[in-house]
């Protein structure tokens, strides 16, 4: 009752190999039927909210080529091969916003499109943030913005987040109690 059948990878081919995702087509057998998925494998990454002990939040403005809109995020960005999660974000904060933080705290932990693809994205909340500056990525054309959580929260009430990690993180840092 209610048992889910399993599927049998039985072939792989890659399609592309990149700088940040292969895509490949996967396919899988069940009930003597084959069947063919697209598979994104993409690198894990990070999102951090950083709060200040004012309540300000910061937050990056950047274009999403993508969607072709500005977009404003809580910083955020890959984990390379070697780092471990906290690491990276404290560098993402670092190279972003020019901050590190002396907590960060895990908040949550989850895939992006679990559809298609393997990319885990694990936000921080931090806070007891310090100046610490470090060069932002060359392909990167960001603007730093400083906004009081309350101004923050109506915002996404207002339907003017549309990133999903600023969302949750925003989401969590309502219920905090």
């Amino acid at each position: 009752k209610g048992k889910i059948k399993i599927y049998r990878k039985v072939k792989s081919e890659e399609i592309f190999d990149g700088k940040i995702l292969n895509l490949k087509l996967e396919y899988f057998e069940k009930d003597n039927k084959i069947l063919k998925r697209e598979i994104v494998e993409h690198k894990d990454a990070v999102a951090i909210f950083p709060i200040d002990e004012k309540g300000y939040v910061y937050l990056v403005k950047q274009f999403r080529f993508p969607i072709q809109e500005n977009f404003l995020e809580i910083p955020a960005g890959l984990v390379e091969v070697g780092e471990n999660y906290e690491d990276t974000a404290l560098r993402e904060l670092q190279e972003e916003i020019g901050f590190s933080s002396k907590k960060l705290e895990r908040i949550f932990e989850g895939y992006t499109s679990v559809g298609f693809c393997t990319e885990k994205v694990v936000i921080f909340r931090a806070d007891n943030l310090f100046f610490s500056k470090l060069p932002e990525d060359e392909d990167e054309n960001l603007s730093v913005v400083k906004i009081r959580f309350d101004d923050l929260k109506k915002m996404y009430f207002n339907g003017e987040i549309k990133d999903f990690k600023t969302a949750i993180a925003i989401l969590n840092e309502i219920n905090r109690g």
